[in-house]
């Protein structure tokens, strides 16, 4: 991930994603509800209007009959703040009979009336129904044929119009909706304050699902994680996964029984291979020594020998340490601990290596005295191990040093070595078996097993062996070990 970018987890863009999608679907279903609820409630208002218009224009009427329908109108919606105020015009035959004494100035609904009595010029009147008698089958109603919805703002208010035409007379009827929206308003609030907290359940509600779903996923983690060597063994239980996730169980269960197989196979193969060769090994050395011995002295069967001796004296180390690192993966490493001085212990393997590496470059640096119960034998190997590692890509020169430091319950014994620093290409990979670094400027190689044997053993006590500096003036390895009083066993 580049600096300054945010990582953010897959379950967290399911989540996200899931919320979006679902928030927008909040929103867009808000949006298309509130306007639906709108049209709905417009509708019923014109609903009311083109009913009051039925009701009173089934037969000519005088102006008595719209002022009695006026005040009907203003009782039946009250004088409350929020009640509809309802304003009517009526003209008949061509004169205004009616028209509400509050009637919005300004506000002229003769336009449509003038269209309609143009259009239909050429149609014949209906008959109008008897003043005296009901309206029945005989004495059929005036039938509305004309009618037109609209708004209009006059003077700041908006008004809903009605207008109808029955041939004889012409209706418009206007409703000041201003108090209708206000309510519709109030209700626009109700659903600001149930839009936001529709949105945190389909956020929640996203996380919670992509919580479940990744549960397999997270059983998956899991088990890589426990991955070992020697957590071969671990499986993932089948039961109760989506099939989705079924056959990814049922795939990761088969390679690690594949693995571990494998591992086994290796594993056993190292340790019978390493065993088989012990004998043909001794008896190989026991020839050759005899055979250098009955040579003659400065011969070419002397120097050939001898030579050969040394190759065999390094193929037989390898051996030993295979059989080591094997006893060591199957958990058999063969321990007689002992308590032991820490300083005893670094000066014997000082003295062991100053024959070599000159007595002036070694120094020995012990910061306190301390006890460990270790395998004695082991654990000198392993610094062996890393002292021979300090000389063979240290430089030729420089200083070696040998240190004991106390860190809570633990010793930690540090290799030093001057010389170039180790790539951090090499880092990861230098107590890996058999690899051999083969550093440009000395050109010396290693068997690579040396640092591997280290760390086994030193994890073998409970402790452990890591790459702790290497910076080009000094490169440091550090052993830990347990104290003696928190050696457990």
């Amino acid at each position: 991930m580049r600096a300054g970018r945010f990582a953010f987890s897959f379950r967290t863009k399911i989540a996200v994603l899931a919320g979006a999608i679902a928030g927008s679907i909040v929103l867009v279903a808000s949006v298309f509800l509130w306007n639906v609820t709108y049209s709905f409630n417009l509708e019923g208002l014109d609903r009311d209007i083109r009913n009051i218009a039925r009701a009173n224009m089934d037969r000519v009427v005088g102006r008595p009959h719209w002022e009695r329908l006026e005040e009907s109108l203003s009782f039946v919606s009250g004088n409350d703040t929020g009640a509809l105020r309802y304003y009517l015009w009526v003209e008949t035959r061509g004169r205004l009979d009616f028209a509400s004494s509050d009637w919005p100035d300004g506000l002229d609904p003769t336009s449509h009336f003038v269209d309609w009595r143009n259009r239909r010029e050429a149609t014949e009147f209906p008959l109008q129904p008897k003043r005296n008698q009901r309206i029945s089958a005989d004495n059929p109603p005036l039938k509305i044929l004309g009618s037109y919805m609209y708004n209009e703002y006059i003077d700041g208010r908006e008004l809903r119009i009605g207008v109808f035409d029955n041939f004889y007379s012409n209706l418009a009827i206007a409703v000041d909706i201003g108090s209708f929206d206000e309510r519709l308003a109030q209700l626009k609030r109700n659903y600001y304050l149930v839009v936001p907290m529709a949105l945190v359940l389909a956020v929640s509600g996203a996380w919670i699902v992509a919580w479940r779903s990744l549960r397999p996923v997270e059983s998956l983690t899991m088990a890589v994680q426990s991955v070992t060597e020697q957590g071969l063994d671990q499986r993932i239980d089948e039961v109760g996964h989506e099939k989705e996730f079924l056959r990814l169980v049922s795939m990761f269960n088969e390679m690690m029984t594949r693995l571990e197989k494998a591992f086994l196979q290796a594993r056993r193969f190292s340790a019978d291979a390493s065993h088989e060769l012990k004998t043909p090994l001794a008896r190989l050395q026991m020839e050759l020594e005899d055979a250098l011995k009955k040579s003659a002295p400065d011969s070419k069967e002397q120097a050939s020998y001898s030579s050969l001796l040394d190759e065999l004296s390094r193929l037989i180390g390898i051996v030993e340490k295979l059989t080591l690192l094997s006893a060591s993966d199957q958990e058999k490493l063969p321990l007689m601990p002992e308590e032991i001085d820490v300083r005893e212990l670094t000066v014997r393997v000082a003295e062991d290596w100053e024959a070599m590496a000159g007595e002036d470059r070694i120094e020995i640096v012990v910061d306190e005295d301390a006890r460990i119960r270790v395998d004695a034998l082991l654990v000198e190997q392993a610094l062996h191990n890393l002292m021979s590692n300090a000389l063979k890509y240290g430089s030729e020169t420089g200083r070696l040093r040998l240190s004991v430091g106390v860190e809570a319950d633990r010793v930690a014994i540090r290799v030093w070595n001057e010389g170039d620093r180790i790539p951090e290409s090499m880092r990861d990979s230098i107590f890996d078996r058999f690899y051999r670094a083969n550093l440009p400027d000395t050109g010396k190689r290693g068997v690579g097993l040396g640092l591997s044997l280290a760390r086994e053993i030193a994890r073998a006590h409970q402790g452990d062996a890591v790459l702790e500096r290497s910076d080009g003036d000094w490169t440091v390895f550090r052993l830990e070990l347990l104290l003696a009083s928190s050696t457990r066993g």
